[in-house]
């Protein structure tokens, strides 16, 4: 028995292990379920860190790309009047908890304006006091234009913080909907992220464990049985 359960610890940290997700944001732990995972709408044509679509803007599918991949390197911008871009989260619901509930990254400036509105309950807030998170990540610019990465810059990396105390919201209203507002290019979000959320959608285990656990209860038994 001594062996059996020196086994089933064993397993247990393994299942702990397959099962924990995280994402490290300059420098910030999340757990990856606290991303907006998805964007379900936009208005205008966006730009994004690639110098090669400088010109040509982006498409729908690379905005969502760019907005959703846990990279505060990848960010979008739009010089049209009135652009946003819709995120949600799919995995957790966002509620309002003690302090900050919402965390929005940005690169290049602490100077972005604009608001993140609730699609959910209505309201918005402010872009104000954006933070240094001391982060910085490389950009390669081809500027003789001949394909050729010849121009090296270090773009900071900027986070502001939301209280959802400022959308009047009590704790038991699950947020997943909202709209950021930027345009003029007076802002150039990279990801936003939940700091308060329900738990964690659990991570189905793999058949084969299921299978492995099954056989060590049956062990258990047969040595019981033997006893």
């Amino acid at each position: 028995m001594n062996k059996l359960l020196k086994t089933l610890a064993l397993t247990s940290i393994y299942l702990a292990s397959v099962t924990a997700h995280a994402a490290t944001i300059a420098g910030m732990n999340f757990d990856d379920n606290s991303l907006a995972n998805q964007v379900t709408g936009s208005n205008g044509s966006f730009l994004n860190w690639n110098p090669a679509n400088d010109d040509t803007g982006i498409s729908d599918e690379q905005l969502a790309l760019d907005m959703t991949d846990a990279n505060p390197g990848s960010y979008v911008f739009s010089y049209d009047a009135g652009a946003y871009i819709d995120m949600s989260f799919t995995n957790a619901n966002v509620y309002n908890g003690a302090g900050n509930d919402l965390a929005m990254f940005f690169v290049g400036s602490g100077s972005h304006t604009g608001n993140l509105a609730s699609n959910d309950i209505g309201g918005s807030m402010a872009f104000s006091d954006l933070t240094y998170t001391g982060y910085n990540f490389i950009e390669l610019w081809d500027v003789n234009g001949d394909g050729s990465t010849n121009d090296l810059d270090l773009s900071p990396i900027y986070v502001a913080y939301f209280d959802l105390d400022i959308l009047g919201v009590d704790g038991q209203t699950a947020l997943n909907n909202f709209r950021i507002n930027i345009g003029d290019a007076s802002a150039i979000p990279s990801l936003l992220v939940a700091l308060n959320t329900d738990s964690v959608t659990p991570v189905p285990l793999p058949a084969a464990a299921w299978l492995f656990i099954t056989g060590l209860g049956a062990l258990g038994f047969i040595s019981r049985r033997r006893k």
